[in-house]
């Protein structure tokens, strides 16, 4: 008996002491996080499920919380660049920032109610997918959004491009799509 408990303590001591992983959470707010965007090695974002953004400037060793001012899930953060960032979510939420998170302004489309993913292929051109197979394009930063046509009616899960000419959406029913044009077709 003696021996079990040794091995379970010595078990359990190894596998605590040596970790490389470091427990972030549930500070600093313990809510749950849907998506994460890292603009360097250091500077990092994520999104939780009550509208908040959370920042780390030292590599995730701690977090500060910016206030967005909704209570929306960010389903996807990007930042084209270190200081312009989106963040959207459920409700119609878009949120931009121009100042690496301090301040967010809302920008919200009520065309779609559940806003999936965002990918920007510039500071000016970006997209964002939602339900049935809705794909919103925009050319200057999230002022005016343009739905385009896709093909599908299947929910969109997460956009990504590679360069700027081609990016996939990806959705329920394993719906994969791709465009050669920067979103144009």
């Amino acid at each position: 008996m003696k021996k079990r408990i040794l091995t379970c303590f010595l078990a359990f001591v190894s596998i605590v002491g040596f970790s490389q992983w470091t427990w972030q959470n549930p500070l600093p707010t313990g809510n749950g996080l849907l998506s994460g965007y890292f603009t360097g090695p250091n500077t990092g974002y994520l999104g939780d499920n009550f509208g908040t953004i959370l920042k780390t400037i030292d590599g995730g060793a701690s977090w500060k919380v910016l206030s967005t001012g909704s209570t929306a899930s960010f389903r996807s953060v990007f930042f084209p660049d270190p200081n312009t960032g989106y963040a959207v979510g459920l409700e119609s939420s878009i949120f931009k920032t121009k100042n690496g998170g301090m301040s967010w302004q809302d920008i919200s489309v009520h065309s779609v109610q559940y806003i999936m993913s965002v990918s920007f292929l510039n500071d000016s051109v970006g997209f964002v997918v939602a339900e049935q197979g809705t794909i919103l394009k925009t050319f200057d930063g999230g002022t005016t959004w343009n739905k385009m046509p896709c093909g599908t009616s299947q929910w969109l899960e997460t956009i990504t491009f590679i360069n700027e000419r081609e990016g996939y959406a990806a959705g329920t029913a394993g719906i994969i799509l791709k465009t050669p044009d920067g979103g144009t077709t």
